[in-house]
């Protein structure tokens, strides 16, 4: 199964994010939980997606998949980084009934563990060392963001394995079919179809699609399932409307801040046209 894609763009692909002791954040699964407490984790940045080949046949198959590929780029990333405070390893734990997943740095090993260890010991009064070690975790995480980011550019290996780990979140989303994904197409050959301003294909999910319009006529073509409803919500008012094929809306001159909501079928796809 393959989906249109734009470039891959190397250094936006992967982003580091470590949060400070005791927040705890966590993804959960219907196999198991994946904690993200302190993670570092490949981002997805669906807009930068050209082409996505889907090789899971289920919900266990692309998370295995995913797992693989964020652990590749963990480990390559290792490799070539400026100091093992950065090095990224990921290991199963317990959290109360449930196993969860946990990639972190060891930077952040080390400082979670200090500064739990302040508040045990001195209660109360360790709290301000508590927002030290919280502070430092940012800022070293700032620091690995921006090493990843230029090693991405230099490194051929590592890129390519942070664009298999976007590929591989984009194709679970798209698997769930939860959210509605939008994507602007670029003129091929210096115009859009109909001498459109801006196009936009869409993937629905359960949740209907929210755009700001920054034209003041639209249309949707090249339907595929059921579009329901749509409505225009401006500054000056809203406005529902009938869906009809082919026809051209425009906004009443003088609106402004408007946003077009459309309801629809999941899995339905069409393409937005800004005229």
């Amino acid at each position: 199964m393959r989906i249109p894609r734009t470039t891959v763009l190397c250094a936006l692909a992967l982003f580091v994010f470590v949060f400070a002791p005791c927040d705890v954040h966590a993804q959960t699964t219907q196999a198991e939980p994946s904690s993200v407490d302190g993670n570092a984790t490949v981002g997805t940045d669906f807009d930068d997606i050209e082409e996505i080949i889907v090789r899971g046949r289920s919900f266990g198959d692309l998370r295995l998949q995913i797992r693989r590929s964020e652990e590749a780029v963990y480990a390559r990333f290792n490799d070539l980084n400026s100091t093992d405070d950065f090095d990224i390893h990921c290991r199963y734990e317990i959290y109360g009934h449930l196993r969860g997943r946990s990639c972190q740095s060891n930077f952040f090993r080390e400082l979670q563990a200090k500064s739990a260890s302040a508040v045990v010991a001195s209660g109360r009064g360790g709290l301000g060392l508590a927002w030290y070690y919280a502070r430092e975790v940012r800022r070293l995480n700032d620091l690995m963001a921006a090493e990843m980011r230029q090693l991405a550019t230099e490194d051929e290996q590592l890129r390519d394995a942070m664009a298999e780990a976007t590929q591989a979140q984009f194709a679970l989303t798209l698997a769930r079919g939860k959210t509605t994904l939008s994507r602007q197409v670029s003129a091929a050959l210096g115009s859009l179809p109909y001498d459109a301003e801006l196009m936009f294909e869409i993937i629905m999910g359960v949740h209907p699609l929210r755009h700001p319009l920054t034209q003041p006529t639209f249309t949707i073509a090249d339907v595929l399932g059921e579009v329901r409803k749509l409505e225009v919500e401006c500054a000056e008012g809203s406005q529902e409307i009938d869906y009809q094929s082919g026809v051209d809306w425009t906004v009443p001159s003088g609106w402004s801040s408007c946003m077009l909501q459309v309801a629809a079928k999941k899995g339905t796809t069409f393409r937005l046209y800004e005229f």
